[in-house]
């Protein structure tokens, strides 16, 4: 009679992983062709026994597989979301009410969410920078500053206002 050696490797990677990978599927299925039981397997590899039995129903190893993207569920809607958010003032609620009506079965939160960096673009306002032609803007700042007039002790001190102009600010007819 011919006895198969088997070689045992660890359920969870070294990185703490609990993704099944390939390695794992031939653990699994070389275990239960040795006839283990598949609880026995799924307490040695700490693996839910439900987990062993969907395992092997598999015919192979199965490649982890992304779940759907929430913006993908809005795919086919968004063409209609930046048509309308204009018109709703950017309400994520009037959307999702509105998307209802289309058919859209996903929930609020996705709508929210793919609202929100939309309302946040648009939020932004634009600085449009005030030009005039050369001589006839300047920049003043206006400060006080305590001073003595004529040397008098007796007048005491008094305020003088002044604008503070800033040459760099001062535009000048084509002088220069």
């Amino acid at each position: 009679m011919h006895q198969e050696r088997v070689l045992f490797l660890p359920a969870i990677s070294s990185e703490g992983e609990r993704m099944v990978k390939a390695d794992l599927w031939h653990e699994i299925h070389s275990r239960f062709k040795l006839r283990e039981s598949k609880k026995s397997i799924a307490r040695t590899l700490g693996l839910s026994i439900l987990t062993v039995r969907k395992i092997l129903r598999q015919t192979g190893p199965q490649p982890y597989e992304r779940q759907k993207s929430e913006s993908a569920l809005l795919l086919r809607h968004k063409d209609y979301i930046l048509r309308r958010l204009a018109a709703v003032g950017f309400c994520a609620q009037a959307i999702f009410e509105e998307l209802r009506v289309r058919g859209y079965t996903g929930s609020y939160d996705v709508v929210k969410r793919f609202v929100s960096p939309l309302r946040a673009e648009a939020s932004i306002e634009a600085t449009v920078r005030f030009e005039t032609p050369p001589g006839r803007q300047a920049q003043a700042d206006w400060g006080q500053c305590w001073t003595k007039i004529g040397g008098e002790e007796d007048h005491g001190p008094s305020v003088r206002h002044d604008p503070g102009l800033q040459p760099e600010d001062v535009r000048r007819r084509g002088e220069g």
